[in-house]
């Protein structure tokens, strides 16, 4: 319940800070996992041709990962909305009944438009606090269950709680 709080209000007062934080967080976790595999395939490279994939996807990982540093916000939303237009038009493709699957992605379509067109931010902070919302609505309701005993609690709870 009390994370749940946390996040609406994370979500609503410190919405930005949030966000520089996990995107700076994420961009340094892509960087340190693509070091390894860049050095290591530059260095064979000179001896098999087949690690210039390697050198160049972990190139472009470890870009990535800087432009998700110095500029966020576009990237998260252009990464994210060409994945659901993307994943999108192959499931389109592959179904048996085109027109109703298309039917079925209008949505998934839509939401990566206003992704790429960058309104993300709006989506991300709505994300949070509805997410927030819901996780201390349903601790204050197992809370509830539990105090009138709806719900029993098992012996490793009742220890842990002691």
């Amino acid at each position: 319940m009390v994370l749940g709080i946390t996040l609406a209000l994370i979500g609503i007062l410190y919405y930005d800070y949030f966000l520089h934080a996990i995107c700076i967080s994420v961009g340094i976790v892509i960087i340190l996992v693509n070091i390894y595999p860049l050095l290591f395939s530059f260095k064979e490279m000179k001896y098999n041709k087949r690690f210039i994939y390697m050198f160049i996807t972990s190139l472009i990982f470890i870009l990535l990962g800087i432009a998700f540093i110095i500029n966020h916000e576009m990237i998260i939303s252009i990464i994210f909305g060409v994945f659901l237009i993307l994943l999108s038009f192959i499931r389109i493709l592959l179904a048996k009944n085109h027109k109703m699957r298309f039917l079925h992605e209008v949505p998934y379509i839509l939401l990566g438009l206003a992704l790429v067109l960058n309104i993300s931010h709006v989506i991300f902070q709505v994300a949070i606090v509805a997410f927030g919302i819901l996780l201390a609505m349903y601790s204050g309701l197992y809370l509830l269950l539990i105090v009138f005993g709806k719900i029993k609690r098992n012996d490793n709870e009742a220890e842990e709680a002691d």
